[in-house]
């Protein structure tokens, strides 16, 4: 392959492109590495917390698992999620992972809502769990599993919340 021509580079440049910066250059230099491409692979199966990671990858140390997350999360590959005192998000919700994780916080660790009236986020309509009838049934049925484990009600729980969305697309 030839060598990139400096006239080339400096369009590049001109055109805001950084070398420095690059996310291919992130990458191989993760993949280049021995644990970050062992680590990948095991997260690529599901999700898994530190321990159960520890213990799918014997050979490597407590700090070495540490240092390398870090890095990964540092540069935007991995993500990880702390929830110490409630519980983590129940990896078997694929869709309703964080309403579950709501509803536990709230019936079971006993957490009082405040109403703030100001907006912090605006979301938009149509996301995940509402792209298809197929998604939109699959996440009922991960809501009514969440309310029915958390002790918060059952079927008429499960149509309030439903009924309640309905402004939402008018």
């Amino acid at each position: 392959m030839p060598p990139v021509s400096a006239q080339k580079l400096q369009d590049w440049k001109d055109q805001g492109f950084e070398p420095g910066n690059c996310p291919v250059r992130q990458v191989l230099d993760h993949v280049s590495a021995k644990w970050p491409v062992l680590i990948l692979l095991e997260l690529g199966r599901k999700p898994m917390r530190f321990n159960e990671l520890l213990r799918a990858l014997p050979d490597i140390s407590k700090r070495m698992l540490t240092q390398s997350l870090r890095n990964l999360e540092r540069d935007g590959i991995l993500r990880r999620e702390v929830f110490d005192t409630w519980g983590l998000y129940d990896t078997s919700f694929r869709i309703a992972a964080d309403y579950d994780a709501m509803l536990r916080y709230l019936a079971r660790g006993g957490i009082r809502l405040a109403y703030v009236p100001e907006v912090f986020v605006k979301m938009r309509v149509g996301g995940e769990s509402n792209k298809s009838i197929r998604k939109i049934l699959r996440k009922s049925s991960e809501d009514y599993r969440a309310i029915r484990t958390n002790g918060v009600g059952g079927m008429e729980t499960l149509a309030l919340k439903n009924l309640s969305k309905i402004q939402q697309f008018f």
